[in-house]
């Protein structure tokens, strides 16, 4: 059982540096910010891989500045199955300084110390519906060195438990305290590009 002071801890070290940065072609126009946050769960039975990116647009022929919203969903039972399913602007609810963000109806929100991370592919039949409890003091390291481009920044929350729900074609996974991972990156960087 944890102790009341170690959960308020982890708490605060993910209200410190768990919140959605957004410094997009919009404010800066060097059109490489990539933002994600990423969920996943391993184990023999099941593989869970959930990321919802934000992206400056910055390929050839876009005018204005503006972001690629995208929600990956991939989940290992028999075989592998997922997608990726992307958004317009009105679809996304990300604000600067929120520990939340949505995509259309998919979302991840951080309240009272627990991710509630909710998402279901247009196209394939994935759905999941899981709560994350952080169990560790998160971590954040700014600054990480790129050969040619402005440093990129990495917060990880490197065990959790999620239970919740995990639909897959015609399986439904019920999970309890399964060992999880999460982390949230941002910065300046070109797909491809040597890290």
């Amino acid at each position: 059982m944890m102790s009341v002071s170690t959960a308020r801890a982890i708490q605060r070290s993910i209200e410190r540096g768990g919140f959605v940065r957004r410094a997009s072609a919009r404010l800066d126009r060097r059109g490489s910010h990539k933002e994600w946050l990423h969920f996943s769960i391993t184990t023999p039975e099941l593989d869970v891989f959930i990321n919802f990116s934000l992206a400056d647009d910055a390929r050839a022929g876009v005018e204005a500045p503006a972001e690629i919203a995208r929600l990956t969903c991939a989940v290992r039972a028999s075989r592998w199955d997922g997608d990726i399913d992307s958004f317009d602007g009105d679809d996304v609810g990300a604000k600067s300084g929120d520990l939340s963000v949505s995509f259309a109806t998919n979302y991840v929100h951080y309240v009272e110390g627990t991710y509630r991370v909710v998402a279901r592919l247009r196209k394939r039949p994935v759905s999941i519906d899981l709560s994350f409890v952080p169990k560790t003091i998160a971590s954040q390291v700014n600054n990480i060195a790129l050969n040619d481009a402005p440093p990129m920044h990495w917060f990880v929350v490197p065990k959790l438990l999620a239970s919740g729900a995990v639909n897959c074609g015609n399986q439904t996974f019920e999970l309890v305290n399964v060992p999880a991972y999460h982390d949230h990156n941002w910065g300046y960087f070109r797909w491809g590009q040597d890290f």
